[in-house]
């Protein structure tokens, strides 16, 4: 097997390709699914930018080397309702649609997981502490994202088995039993 030294550059960073790509896929994702919210509920836009001048082990931007080769990933932007409740009100009435993009959500995010734990085991990114941090921050954002789905997912779940109970209690007290 050759040495990871000896491979053109375009081979050697195709994990943060990979990486780049789903990261553009994640933030439309969920443009589309904010924008969705924010027809239904008031909302504040929080939006946030990292350049690679502004870099630390911490920032949303690769080291310097890798910055002149690969964008950082686009701008974040999510809609935060402005009434507490309303996102976990509108979210219950999720139709198909939302649901996919949800689950297409979950996907990729599980894919950024799997691509920066790749990343992170490269024989590149083991050289490079800079790069190795950087690749950790954003491999800890992904988990934590994947975390918070997951708990909204089981609150969904479980909001709307409430509901079921209650509209079946509901249904048995109106409707008399002969």
């Amino acid at each position: 097997m050759a040495n990871p030294a000896t491979y053109p550059p375009h081979q050697q960073d195709r994990g943060l390709e990979e990486y780049i790509e789903l990261s553009t896929q994640q933030e439309a994702l969920r443009r589309r699914i904010s924008l969705r919210v924010s027809s239904t509920s008031p909302i504040t836009a929080i939006s946030e930018t990292h350049t690679p001048e502004s870099y630390s082990p911490f920032s949303a931007s690769p080291p310097p080397g890798l910055a002149s080769t690969y964008p950082a990933p686009a701008t974040l932007t999510l809609a935060i309702p402005t009434e507490p409740g309303l996102a976990h009100r509108s979210s219950t009435m999720q139709t198909a649609a939302d649901k996919a993009e949800e689950d297409r959500l979950y996907e990729v995010n599980h894919q950024i997981k799997t691509t920066l734990t790749e990343l992170l085991n490269s024989p590149t990114v083991k050289a490079d502490n800079k790069f190795r941090a950087w690749i950790q921050n954003r491999l800890m954002d992904a988990e934590v994202e994947l975390r918070k789905q997951k708990r909204r997912r089981s609150s969904i779940d479980r909001e709307f088995v409430e509901r079921v109970a209650e509209s079946l209690e509901r249904s048995a007290i109106l409707s008399p039993r002969f």
